[in-house]
Protein backbone atom coordinates (compact mmCIF):
# COMPACT_ATOMS: atom_id res chain seq x y z
CA UNK A 1 0.00 0.00 0.00
CA UNK A 2 2.92 2.99 0.61
CA UNK A 3 4.76 2.08 -2.48
CA UNK A 4 1.44 2.50 -4.95
CA UNK A 5 0.58 5.43 -2.81
CA UNK A 6 3.92 6.95 -3.23
CA UNK A 7 3.61 6.22 -6.88
CA UNK A 8 0.57 7.59 -7.01
CA UNK A 9 1.35 10.92 -5.12
CA UNK A 10 4.37 10.96 -7.89
CA UNK A 11 1.78 10.44 -10.77
CA UNK A 12 0.00 13.57 -9.39
CA UNK A 13 3.32 15.61 -9.28
CA UNK A 14 4.55 14.91 -12.39
CA UNK A 15 7.20 17.42 -13.41
CA UNK A 16 8.65 17.53 -9.51
CA UNK A 17 11.49 15.91 -8.78
CA UNK A 18 10.25 13.81 -5.23
CA UNK A 19 13.36 11.59 -3.37
CA UNK A 20 11.91 9.27 -0.93
CA UNK A 21 14.58 8.96 1.48
CA UNK A 22 16.86 12.27 2.72
CA UNK A 23 19.94 12.98 4.43
CA UNK A 24 20.45 16.17 5.75
CA UNK A 25 22.09 17.30 2.61
CA UNK A 26 19.74 16.05 0.13
CA UNK A 27 17.28 18.84 0.77
CA UNK A 28 19.14 21.83 -0.26
CA UNK A 29 19.97 19.72 -3.65
CA UNK A 30 16.86 18.31 -4.73
CA UNK A 31 14.43 20.70 -3.14
CA UNK A 32 11.41 18.09 -2.11
CA UNK A 33 11.04 14.56 -0.22
CA UNK A 34 8.54 12.67 1.08
CA UNK A 35 8.17 11.17 3.86
CA UNK A 36 5.42 7.84 5.10
CA UNK A 37 4.01 9.25 8.48
CA UNK A 38 1.20 6.96 9.97
CA UNK A 39 -1.46 4.22 8.53
CA UNK A 40 -4.82 4.83 9.89
CA UNK A 41 -7.28 1.69 9.45
CA UNK A 42 -10.85 2.60 9.01
CA UNK A 43 -12.77 1.13 11.88
CA UNK A 44 -16.07 0.40 10.13
CA UNK A 45 -14.30 -0.92 6.98
CA UNK A 46 -11.77 -3.86 6.71
CA UNK A 47 -8.96 -3.94 5.19
CA UNK A 48 -9.10 -0.33 4.33
CA UNK A 49 -7.68 2.84 6.03
CA UNK A 50 -5.77 6.17 5.10
CA UNK A 51 -1.95 6.59 4.42
CA UNK A 52 -0.49 10.04 6.01
CA UNK A 53 2.90 11.33 4.20
CA UNK A 54 5.03 14.79 4.75
CA UNK A 55 5.86 16.04 1.28
CA UNK A 56 8.88 18.76 2.35
CA UNK A 57 9.26 21.68 -0.15
CA UNK A 58 12.77 23.54 0.43
CA UNK A 59 12.97 27.21 -1.62
CA UNK A 60 16.66 28.60 -0.93
CA UNK A 61 14.11 32.13 -1.08
CA UNK A 62 11.23 33.34 -1.25
CA UNK A 63 11.56 35.54 -4.47
CA UNK A 64 13.01 33.99 -7.78
CA UNK A 65 12.90 36.78 -10.22
CA UNK A 66 10.45 38.50 -10.58
CA UNK A 67 8.76 35.51 -9.36
CA UNK A 68 7.15 34.27 -5.58
CA UNK A 69 7.90 30.55 -4.79
CA UNK A 70 4.19 30.89 -3.62
CA UNK A 71 4.25 30.33 -7.09
CA UNK A 72 5.12 26.87 -6.97
CA UNK A 73 3.00 25.95 -4.05
CA UNK A 74 0.11 27.55 -5.47
CA UNK A 75 0.54 24.97 -8.59
CA UNK A 76 1.51 22.28 -6.24
CA UNK A 77 -2.53 22.53 -4.30
CA UNK A 78 -3.82 23.38 -7.56
CA UNK A 79 -2.64 20.04 -8.84
CA UNK A 80 -3.81 18.20 -6.39
CA UNK A 81 -7.24 19.35 -5.75
CA UNK A 82 -7.74 19.09 -9.41
CA UNK A 83 -7.20 15.66 -10.10
CA UNK A 84 -9.07 13.06 -11.56
CA UNK A 85 -9.71 9.84 -10.01
CA UNK A 86 -6.71 9.77 -7.57
CA UNK A 87 -8.38 9.95 -3.79
CA UNK A 88 -4.78 12.14 -2.58
CA UNK A 89 -6.19 15.12 -0.36
CA UNK A 90 -3.61 17.94 1.38
CA UNK A 91 -4.68 18.26 5.05
CA UNK A 92 -2.69 20.77 5.84
CA UNK A 93 0.18 23.01 4.42
CA UNK A 94 2.85 24.76 7.15
CA UNK A 95 6.39 26.45 7.65
CA UNK A 96 8.13 23.89 9.09
CA UNK A 97 11.92 25.79 9.31
CA UNK A 98 12.87 28.62 8.30
CA UNK A 99 17.14 29.09 8.25
CA UNK A 100 18.74 32.41 7.06
CA UNK A 101 19.20 30.30 3.35
CA UNK A 102 16.22 27.88 3.42
CA UNK A 103 12.46 27.88 3.72
CA UNK A 104 10.80 24.27 4.27
CA UNK A 105 7.41 23.74 4.06
CA UNK A 106 5.50 20.70 5.33
CA UNK A 107 2.59 19.46 3.16
CA UNK A 108 0.84 17.16 4.62
CA UNK A 109 -1.12 14.52 2.40
CA UNK A 110 -3.80 11.90 2.64
CA UNK A 111 -4.56 9.03 0.84
CA UNK A 112 -6.92 6.40 1.12
CA UNK A 113 -7.16 3.34 0.44
CA UNK A 114 -8.05 -0.51 -0.06
CA UNK A 115 -6.16 -3.33 0.04
CA UNK A 116 -8.85 -5.28 -2.17
CA UNK A 117 -6.84 -3.55 -5.21
CA UNK A 118 -10.19 -1.83 -6.42
CA UNK A 119 -8.36 1.76 -6.12
CA UNK A 120 -5.00 0.38 -7.44
CA UNK A 121 -3.28 -0.28 -3.88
Amino acid sequence: MIVASVDRIKKILTGWTIVELDSAKEIATHGNYLVFDRFVPHTNLPFSGDLHFTLYVARKSLKKGKESCYSDLDALMHRLMTQDKEACFIDKIELASVSPRLFIYAIQLRIEGELDGTDGL
